[in-house]
């Protein structure tokens, strides 16, 4: 895993898989996340960034929406499960 440490960054896009945030800063950014490797955040501030879900983990978003799970955004209480899901 890459260590980024120590580090501001304003408006830029960044891909964040495989990578490890210490006391870092990342204000009014996108943040790419394909879901191929882990992510570290260590004493890092996430300020109004956008974060584009993209490969496997855009699937998995896009799955987590057909179950009727709601984005962060959306939430008018704590995601739950929805009434009727089954598990095999």
């Amino acid at each position: 895993m890459d260590v980024i440490e120590n580090k501001t960054e304003n408006g830029a896009t960044i891909v964040i898989d495989g990578k490890s945030f210490v006391n870092c800063v990342l204000d009014n950014c996108t943040l790419v996340y394909h879901g191929n490797q882990e992510v570290g955040l260590v004493n890092t501030v996430i300020k109004n960034c956008n974060i584009q879900l993209l490969g496997n983990a855009g699937h998995v978003a896009q799955t987590l929406r057909a179950m009727g799970w709601k984005a962060p955004h959306e939430w008018d209480k704590p995601a739950a499960i929805p009434p009727g899901t089954h598990f095999a």
